[in-house]
């Protein structure tokens, strides 16, 4: 889908370059992989993200407390991650976010 966003500039001619470059946009995001991320989202966007970028959110209060605990136990028992990207998304990439 992301090979698609060029074509955007059919629909508004004013959009630049660097507005349709969309691995160049999402390069500098982080994504909250909180919620049903497996098994179509999370693999598509490891395609097109830094892993670094991913980080672990609960949804909570939105989401009821023993959904969050189902999914988070999906992710963490993901073979589409490695313990170590597992440790990065759970843990460190908020604490270099925001440097805690």
């Amino acid at each position: 889908m992301a090979n698609r966003i060029p074509f955007a500039r059919g629909l508004n001619p004013k959009l630049t370059p660097e507005q349709l470059d969309i691995q160049s946009v999402m390069s500098s995001q982080y994504f909250d992989v909180a919620g049903m991320v497996l098994s179509q989202q999370l693999p598509a966007l490891l395609e097109l993200i830094d892993p670094d970028k991913l980080l672990y959110a609960s949804d909570t209060p939105y989401t009821p407390t023993p959904a969050v605990i189902g999914l988070a136990n999906k992710l963490e028992t993901t073979d589409l991650l490695s313990p170590s990207l597992k440790t990065k998304m759970f843990r460190q990439n908020a604490q270099r976010l925001f440097k805690l």
